[in-house]
């Protein structure tokens, strides 16, 4: 009885692991689009691509949310009850349930929105980046603002909506929390540079305010990947704006 429980559980295991590489190889497909947008794609592509964005990302999400994933979830948790916590099998499990029914409570039409309002947004903040021109990027991030509330608003929160958000990159983190982190930092930050800015005649701080040849600073960080052992067969390194 033991070994067809062993054998259920690596089937079942293995059929989620499949989902799961779709899901991944439908993301990093999204991912590369996204990468293309930012360094060579011309600018009358953005409608386009947007719309590309938001139907690869929607498929991603209805695929990791389907019910079969949900089953093999229930069954698994079952299956793995005594297995190690920080077992390859447990975590898996474990960590995709979270995302998942995280995942679940995610309309995909709203996934698809937020994929598509991003890609369009993005050129325009680069615009009114380089133009100082915030209020032509206002409107576009009104909306991406509006969009993230919605996404609190269907994962739900306690105190804030940003404890929402928070809890999908740092889980169990709130901004209470986080906020007397902040201030332990401040405590220390705050004297320091009040510290410096009494010397600051003693400062040479001439090279952050001068240009650097992008060039330059191109060789620099390949060179950099290189010596780190970065693989340029299977990558790339090109500019984009931050």
């Amino acid at each position: 009885m033991v070994g067809n429980t062993n054998a259920d559980s690596s089937g079942k295991l293995q059929q989620l692991r499949e989902i799961l590489a779709e899901v991944t190889d439908l993301n990093r497909a999204a991912m590369v689009l996204e990468w293309d947008q930012e360094t060579y794609m011309p600018p009358g592509g953005v409608q386009g691509r947007a719309e590309q964005l938001s139907t690869l990302l929607r498929l991603s999400h209805v695929k990791f949310t389907s019910d079969e994933v949900g089953r093999l979830l229930d069954d698994l948790e079952d299956e793995l009850a005594s297995a190690p916590f920080d077992s390859d099998e447990a975590s898996i499990v474990r960590v995709t349930r979270r995302d998942y029914d995280q995942a679940r409570k995610l309309p995909p039409d709203l996934v698809a929105e937020i994929a598509r309002a991003g890609s369009v947004a993005q050129p325009v903040w680069r615009k009114a980046r380089e133009d100082a021109d915030f209020a032509s990027f206002a409107p576009y991030l009104e909306k991406n603002v509006e969009l993230n509330r919605r996404i609190a608003d269907a994962l739900g929160y306690k105190d804030r909506p940003y404890d929402a958000l928070l809890d999908r990159s740092e889980p169990g983190m709130t901004s209470k929390e986080l906020a007397g982190i902040f201030a332990q930092l401040k405590e220390a930050i705050v004297p320091l540079v009040a510290g410096i800015a009494r010397h600051a005649d003693a400062i040479d701080d001439s090279a952050l305010h001068r240009g650097f040849d992008p060039d330059l600073q191109v060789a620099y960080a390949l060179d950099v990947v290189k010596r780190l052992g970065y693989d340029l067969e299977r990558g790339r390194q090109d500019i984009s704006t931050h």
